[in-house]
C-alpha cells in the first residue's frame, strides 16, 4: 500500500517556527493583560512585560509595533473573555437565575482584572480602540439578553431596547464605583442590586416577564 509522505525536515521546522511564534505572541498578550490588570498603563513598561513573558524584548515591535498595540491585543482577549462570560447558564436555573449568574461571572472577571477594565470603562470617545471595544462588549451582552428572553433582535421593540441597553449601563457604572472604592461593598450585594435592577427594568419594558420565561 502506497504511504503518503509526510512533511519534510524544512517544513517540520517551518511548523514549529509557527506554533512557537504564536506561542510567544500569547504568552506576550497574556502578561500585558495580567500586568494591565494590576498597575496602570503608564507605570507597565513593555521590560515588564517582556520578563513577564519570557521573551526577548524585540518580539513587542515584532508582533505588536508598540506598547499601545499590545495594549489593544489586552483589550480584545478582555472582549473575548467577557463574551464567553456573558454567556446564560441554564446550570443557573430559571431567565432571572440566568441573569444573575452573568452579572455576578462580569463582577468577578472585572476583579480579577482591575485595572485594566477602569481604564475600559473610563474611556472616553476619543479614545478609539477602547470605545469600539466597550461598544462591542456592552452590544454583546444586550443580543445575550434578547435572546435568553427568547427575542430575535429584529423583534425586540425599541423600549425593551433602551431598557436592556440601559441594565448594561447601570450594571457598568456600579461595578465602575465598585472597583475606584476598592470593593467596599460585598460582591454579592452589588450583583443582587444589578440583577434586581436588571429584571425590574425587564418587567417595566415587557409586562408579561415573570422571571421564567417571556
Amino acid at each position: 500500500m502506497l504511504q503518503t509522505p509526510g512533511p519534510g525536515p524544512r517544513q517540520d521546522e517551518e511548523n514549529a517556527g509557527q506554533d512557537q511564534g504564536g506561542n510567544r505572541r500569547a504568552r506576550l498578550v497574556a502578561a500585558a493583560l495580567k500586568l494591565f490588570s494590576e498597575r496602570v498603563y503608564d507605570s507597565v513598561f513593555i521590560d515588564d512585560i517582556v520578563d513577564e513573558a519570557g521573551v526577548a524584548h524585540g518580539l513587542v515591535s515584532y508582533y505588536f509595533g508598540s506598547k499601545r498595540n499590545l495594549y489593544v491585543a489586552a483589550l480584545e482577549q478582555v472582549l473575548s473573555d467577557l463574551r464567553a462570560f456573558t454567556e446564560p447558564d441554564p446550570a443557573d436555573g430559571d431567565v432571572a437565575g440566568q441573569i444573575r449568574g452573568i452579572i455576578g461571572r462580569n463582577f468577578e472577571y472585572f476583579r480579577t482584572h482591575t485595572q485594566v477594565l477602569l481604564g475600559l470603562l473610563r474611556a472616553s470617545p476619543g479614545d478609539t480602540a477602547e470605545a469600539m471595544i466597550k461598544e462591542s462588549v456592552h452590544q454583546a451582552g444586550v443580543a445575550t439578553y434578547s435572546r435568553l428572553l427568547e427575542f430575535p433582535p429584529e423583534e425586540v421593540s425599541p423600549l425593551l431596547r433602551s431598557a436592556l441597553s440601559g441594565c448594561f449601563g447601570f450594571t457598568d457604572q456600579v461595578i465602575l464605583d465598585w472597583l475606584t472604592h476598592d470593593q467596599d461593598v460585598p460582591i454579592d450585594r452589588v450583583v443582587d442590586l444589578c440583577t434586581k435592577v436588571t429584571i425590574d427594568t425587564i418587567t417595566m419594558a415587557l409586562p408579561t416577564f415573570d422571571g421564567s420565561s417571556n
